[in-house]
């Protein structure tokens, strides 16, 4: 029986018999655990993979293809490709995120629920569910997200209580369209309360293997076949209606909540933990079934709590750069001066992009042509910029290294106005993407 790749060959387990503590139904509250015998083929991963790791390198990872939900958290929970909007159940706030804003929930009645038929990965070649969690309280048993009718389980994740060690698994029940149920558990205890960490679900038709991973790494797979998964019904964040019959919802963050239709290879998986900070990002030209429309919408969606913390106006940039370069902004008009080494966009293979949209531009020796902005810099007041930097050259955002992008003129009077932000590379070898949001309020709101 084929679960993992060829590595795992040396080392099987034919038959074991696992304790699955289930998440309590409205119908059976009071049952006991249930021991199911598996046969599975166990493959440890290499040494270095046996646990989740925290190294966080902020890569840009683009959009996955096939993504048809996406709920950021940035202030509202509002689906990111415009398709399929959440309503938020309860007290439900909003925090310091993975990437910017993030939910919260307080662990007695707030959730999010997403009331549509739409999102039924589960009919096609396989599914992805992804999220980044932190948890408050890892004491009891706790919904992430699944989906659920009123007299219907679907497919659900959630978080087990923790161990003695503090720390707790988390799974998943593959419920089917027959009404089967296949629960798997991770291997270990790896959800900590109080910090970040990338969960994902995913299941393969061609194989029939669900996975359950974290931070990257995959924590239990199993083989339960062709089927069909129930997704066909109401989508839930933090709560679920057959886990304690709906009375337990998820105590803490959850942020970036994304429904792939199909399974994720393992590579896109460890870039979307690896990406960190810099979240997914619509910089990428890997998936072209995107929409300029879709584009605009998702990054004025994440640029909403930037602008809100600075109390002014917001724009969003994604430049590729290869050397050094400077962007000049003086009312409604961008335009870029040439440093070093190749153009910004690396000689016209990659547009620049201002609030999702792309721009190509034309050059007169060292200075390009003039960019039209909807939203023009004051030009009778002094404001005061602020950098949101997701991406800096390939250096993590977080690090101590000094920033690549950084704001070397705020507009004044004595210089007309004239904002100048500076990009630089010659620190890290090659050409990379700068990845940022510029904010300006008036300085009396400072």
């Amino acid at each position: 029986m084929k679960i993992l790749p060829s590595w795992l060959a040396p080392l099987k387990v034919a038959v074991c018999s696992l304790v699955f503590y289930l998440p309590a139904r409205a119908d059976d509250v009071k049952a006991p655990p249930v021991i199911q015998s598996l046969a599975l083929t166990l493959e440890p991963p290499p040494l270095e993979e046996m646990e989740p790791t925290d190294k966080n390198t902020h890569e840009i990872t683009g959009i996955p293809r096939g993504l048809i939900g996406w709920w950021t958290g940035d202030a509202d929970a509002l689906d990111s490709l415009g398709q399929n909007n959440g309503r938020v159940h309860g007290h439900v706030t909003y925090v310091s995120g993975t990437v910017g804003q993030a939910f919260h929930l307080d662990g007695e009645k707030s959730y999010i629920k997403v009331s549509t038929t739409d999102l039924d990965p589960g009919t096609g070649a396989g599914f992805t569910l992804d999220t980044w969690i932190k948890a408050d309280d890892l004491s009891k048993l706790q919904p992430v997200a699944g989906w659920s009718g009123v007299d219907t389980p679907g497919v659900s994740l959630w978080i087990e209580p923790a161990t003695e060690g503090g720390k707790a698994k988390f799974g998943t029940d593959l419920r089917d369209m027959k009404g089967g149920s296949h629960r798997l558990l991770s291997r270990q205890a790896v959800i900590v309360a109080g910090k970040w960490q990338h969960i994902l679900l995913e299941y393969r038709r061609d194989t029939g293997v669900v996975g359950l991973f974290c931070n990257g790494q995959v924590q239990a797979q199993k083989n339960v076949g062709e089927l069909d998964p129930r997704t066909n019904l109401d989508f839930f964040i933090g709560k679920h209606i057959y886990i304690n019959g709906g009375n337990t919802t998820f105590k803490g963050d959850i942020d970036e909540v994304s429904l792939t239709a199909r399974a994720l290879n393992p590579t896109e998986i460890r870039g979307v933990f690896r990406a960190g900070s810099a979240g997914k990002q619509l910089v990428s030209d890997k998936d072209t079934t995107l929409t300029e429309e879709q584009r605009r919408v998702s990054i004025e969606k994440r640029l909403a709590s930037f602008v809100a913390k600075h109390k002014g106006q917001a724009m969003s940039f994604a430049i590729y750069v290869d050397g050094s370069d400077s962007v000049h902004i003086q009312g409604g008009k961008l335009w870029f001066v040439h440093g070093g080494w190749d153009l910004p966009g690396g000689n016209g293979l990659h547009p620049t992009r201002i609030n999702g949209k792309e721009w190509l531009p034309t050059w007169n020796d060292k200075t390009s042509d003039k960019y039209t902005l909807t939203t023009p810099l004051p030009q009778d007041s002094e404001s005061v910029l602020s950098l949101d930097i997701l991406n800096n050259g390939e250096i993590p955002a977080q690090s101590d290294a000094p920033f690549n992008v950084r704001v070397t003129q705020q507009p004044t009077a004595a210089n007309n106005y004239e904002a100048v932000l500076y990009l630089d590379d010659f620190n890290v070898p090659g050409a990379h993407w700068f990845v940022f949001s510029l904010s300006w309020a008036e300085k009396s709101d400072f």
